[in-house]
């Protein structure tokens, strides 16, 4: 699969006045572009009012683009869900998105309504309740919090990932979908035992600084050796290529000067024989011709 990552959808490419007429529908146990259309004529819509209908990765949610603000004002005057038979869908608007926060680390003693005077500066603010554990039927609450609150799409990332109060105790901020710290506010043990204690200290930061200059020492160094050595193979190689082509040469010459001796001793042995042949052709005629005197 070949991916591309492109920078944020903002700007030009986005184009308000649909987003304006834009609402998102909510189903916990799916929902159709049928269920839609059912559910809009339940408010007093008809098809005709509806100019688009897009569905997302989710089949729990559906986006609808109405083609006027007035139809999207009738629908937001109710409070906020459709019913469809026996199916509930939550109904906000694009521009609009309902987020469930979760809050750890508060002290038990803290007051749990009083996150809703925190949170309402970023957007509207539904409910803040505690959450629960069941055991054997009875419900326990956790100590982690839970805000539903209602936010405009571009102030999602302005929600804090950390909650530092005077006294010194600090509270986490977790949301669905976003990893729990950003840009390295908390760099490890967000989730374990020593999450509170986790920050570095400027002794850790110096230290850790230290290390990172020393593993960058370390990598010139091994990139150093690293040259040296294929240098000196190289070399190595050069050097046993010139040997090999020296005992060619050396090998070359003795085979040429056997081959010469060879050569030699078989012209002997021709020379030696036809010495011999005319040595007895010349004791034969001696005689011969001695044999005619007489």
């Amino acid at each position: 699969m070949i991916s591309v990552n492109l920078p944020a959808i903002d700007g030009s490419a986005v184009i308000t006045e649909i987003m304006e007429r834009s609402v998102r529908l909510f189903g916990k146990n799916g929902i159709s572009e049928y269920d839609v259309v059912k559910a809009l004529q339940t408010a007093g819509l008809k098809p005709e009012d509806i100019e688009k209908i897009a569905k997302g990765m989710s089949n729990q949610s559906i986006v609808v683009v109405l083609k006027s603000k007035l139809s999207l004002n009738e629908l937001l005057k109710g409070n906020g869900t459709l019913t469809v038979g026996s199916k509930i869908f939550e109904v906000s608007p694009l521009s609009r998105k309902k987020i469930m926060l979760k809050i750890h680390w508060l002290p038990v003693y803290f007051a749990t309504a009083k996150l809703g005077e925190i949170f309402k500066h970023f957007g509207k603010v539904f409910r803040v309740t505690d959450e629960h554990f069941t055991y054997n039927g009875y419900e326990i609450a956790t100590g982690v919090r839970r805000v539903l609150m209602e936010v405009e799409a571009e102030k999602i990332e302005h929600i804090p990932h950390l909650l530092n109060f005077k006294c010194g105790a600090r509270a986490l901020v977790t949301m669905y979908g976003r990893p729990p710290c950003a840009c390295g506010a908390i760099p490890s043990g967000t989730s374990g035992g020593n999450a509170r204690d986790s920050s570095p200290s400027p002794k850790k930061r110096m230290l850790s600084r230290k290390i990172q200059q020393m593993r960058r020492q370390l990598g010139k160094w091994r990139s150093q050796q690293h040259l040296q050595l294929n240098r000196q193979r190289l070399g190595q190689c050069s050097r046993g290529s010139e040997g090999r082509n020296l005992r060619h040469l050396r090998l070359n010459r003795q085979y040429k000067e056997l081959c010469s001796r060879k050569c030699r001793r078989k012209y002997n042995r021709r020379c030696s024989r036809q010495h011999l042949r005319l040595s007895r052709q010349h004791r034969e005629l001696c005689s011969r011709w001695s044999h005619r005197k007489d």
